[in-house]
């Protein structure tokens, strides 16, 4: 009937049913408006949108909550770090109980900070040497310099002259060895290796110092030694333990070089006062003399047995003072390749 009326194409069976009446059994159709209801597919389309849009919803929430409680210990670390940095760098980290993420991040953020802290220290002393050791022959020099310009017909210029080149020169190395020690803590020194003949290089240093003093320079205990290693750096590592040497010896100065265990071993001796080989090792520290005013008075800038253990460190070594029955002696050990 449907298909046969003018409703042929719009309607569609829904649903049949079998019912009796008094006249006897009869079928019953259901039927609904194709043209306007939605499909089905439509529909379950729809709700499985909706629904997955909120569970996103929700998950995201839940996410949001439990990265907000993970991070709220790292975020109130990262205030408390912020204000370290700003103000006192001896302050730490309180460390959470345990041992997760978080506790182990507060104590290498501690660790960093101590080390910090430590830098801090050291840079604010090494400025507080160097102004130090700086305004001394400034202050010599501007003293000579301003006595000869009040009398100038009484001044004694040979002293003048004298003085103004002692204290230039002690200013030049001074500013010298600065620099150094100032590229070595930016890590700016670069070793260039090739085979050095290390003795020729003590033959050299020990020309240099019979002509510039008066000491015996005794070079009869100097083996043939080669190493791998930069002749420039062991140059100035030579020369800063000689001119050491030079500064407290009373006549002779002694120069050795052999072998040992696969070292390159040399040593330097003076016949001078001897030094604590017990308490030697703060010697090597930077602006720490033996006896500072004598090494002021001949040239000592501090800084010279700090380069010569850092330029031993960098060909594989150390320096250090051994035993001696009189006078110093200073041993450096280099690796040999």
């Amino acid at each position: 009937w449907v298909g046969r009326s003018f409703l042929a194409g719009q309607l569609s069976v829904s649903r049949g049913l079998l019912i009796s009446t008094p006249r006897g059994q009869a079928v019953v159709y259901a039927f609904y408006d194709g043209s306007q209801a939605p499909s089905i597919t439509r529909l379950l389309g729809q709700f499985f949108l909706l629904r997955l849009l909120l569970e996103i919803l929700v998950a995201a929430l839940l996410v949001w909550i439990a990265v907000g409680r993970a991070m709220r210990p790292i975020e109130t670390i990262r205030r408390r770090v912020a204000a370290i940095a700003s103000g006192d760098l001896s302050e730490r980290i309180p460390v959470p109980a345990g041992d997760d993420v978080v506790s182990r991040t507060a104590v290498t953020l501690n660790e960093m900070l101590g080390r910090l802290e430590a830098n801090s220290k050291a840079q604010q002393e090494f400025i507080s040497n160097a102004s130090h050791e700086l305004r001394s022959p400034l202050t010599t020099l501007l003293a000579t310099v301003d006595r000869a310009a009040y009398a100038p017909e009484r001044a004694d210029w040979g002293e003048v002259t004298s003085v103004v080149r002692r204290e230039g020169l002690r200013l030049s190395a001074l500013v010298d060895d600065l620099f150094w020690i100032a590229r070595s803590d930016e890590g700016g020194i670069e070793v260039h290796r090739e085979e050095v003949d290390l003795d020729d290089v003590i033959e050299e240093e020990a020309r240099r110092l019979r002509q510039m003093t008066g000491l015996q320079v005794d070079t009869s205990l100097v083996e043939p030694v080669r190493l791998w290693g930069d002749v420039g750096l062991l140059r100035r590592m030579l020369r800063n333990v000689t001119e050491n040497a030079v500064r407290f010896a009373q006549s002779t100065i002694q120069l050795t070089s052999f072998y040992e265990m696969g070292d390159v071993v040399v040593e330097v001796h003076n016949d001078g006062e001897a030094v604590d080989v017990e308490t030697s090792d703060r010697l090597f520290q930077r602006f720490v003399r033996a006896d500072s005013s004598r090494s002021r008075s001949s040239g000592g800038t501090g800084l010279g047995l700090t380069i010569v253990s850092d330029i031993a460190a960098r060909h594989g070594g150390s320096a250090q003072f051994i035993e001696t029955t009189e006078g110093t002696t200073l041993q450096l050990r280099l690796r040999r390749y």
